[in-house]
């Protein structure tokens, strides 16, 4: 499939960004479980020798540093593969980050299906149901490089545990450095009128390609980047939910979906007919890729 967006890594983002946040607040140390060179963090260490610390293959004690850190009054960024960052630790995220309300910020590469070859085992998709049943952590999927950049400096300002997770391979770049970003506020990437598409991170861009075939079928379909998926912008999906029917687009399963349509009913707001695209209960295939498309 030959896209009309410029294809970039946002490893490559979060690189810069995990920089100019040291540069600017002190408190920011890097945490890695020994893929400081995959996730591009061992230039922060060159920049600031002795806030990045390497804790080898052991995330759960990385987490738990992480918590410890935090409780000092310092912004531990936890790096590390999505797989090793939620499932493996999860436990050690839920006691010792999320309950105490700990102010680390996980963020973490190689999530969803982009795993490229480093193949099945590593191709997390339940990371997002996981992340959202915990309390008080907010999960973030940027769309593409520039806003993982704008996510690292959201994340330094929020204060509460942060999840954000982003892919290996290089998507389309449908942002600009410039432009805003908020937690917990979706954006209209495309307007419409008779059906929403609401995407997350990669699957954004398969929207706006959705939206451009409808409109060649005659349907005019708004396309909205949500990046916050907790908490979820339940006024602008309302908003737009009206009159029109709704599908949520992800790179997740179907055995826990993300329910956009309660969240809207728990806002007290009426909520739109909605349809759920991901994929089923089956084992994963080596090439993601291929599940992707």
């Amino acid at each position: 499939m030959t896209l009309p967006w410029k294809l970039e890594g946002q490893r490559t983002y979060f690189s810069k960004a995990l920089i100019e946040a040291g540069r600017k607040d002190p408190r920011v140390v890097v945490l890695g479980a020994d893929t400081t060179e995959s996730l591009k963090s061992m230039p922060f260490g060159k920049e600031f020798p002795g806030r990045l610390i390497n804790l080898g293959i052991a995330e759960q004690n990385m987490m738990a540093v992480a918590a410890g850190m935090a409780v000092s009054g310092l912004v531990p960024f936890s790096c590390t593969y999505s797989v090793f960052a939620t499932a493996h630790v999860y436990n050690v995220i839920r006691q010792a980050i999320a309950y105490p309300k700990a102010n680390v910020k996980i963020f973490s590469s190689h999530a969803g299906l982009t795993t490229g070859p480093d193949g099945a085992t590593h191709q997390m998709n339940e990371d997002l149901a996981l992340m959202r049943g915990l309390p008080n952590m907010t999960v973030l999927v940027p769309v593409d490089g520039p806003q993982t950049a704008r996510c690292v400096e959201a994340a330094v300002e929020w204060e509460g545990p942060v999840y954000c997770r982003f892919s290996r391979s290089n998507f389309p770049t449908l942002t600009q450095p410039t432009d805003p970003f908020e937690i917990g506020r979706a954006t209209v990437m495309r307007d419409g009128s008779d059906v929403t598409l609401i995407g997350c991170g990669i699957m954004v861009s398969r929207c706006l390609l959705a939206a451009d075939e409808l409109a060649n079928a005659g349907v005019s379909a708004r396309v909205i980047n949500m990046s916050t998926i907790k908490p979820i912008d339940a006024a602008v999906v309302a908003m737009f939910g009206f009159v029109m029917a709704y599908v949520w687009f992800k790179v997740s399963d179907l055995i826990t979906p993300i329910r956009v349509s309660k969240e809207v009913e728990l806002e007290g707001l009426d909520g739109p007919e909605m349809g759920v695209l991901g994929y089923p209960d089956f084992q994963l295939h080596p090439s993601g890729q291929k599940l992707v498309e």
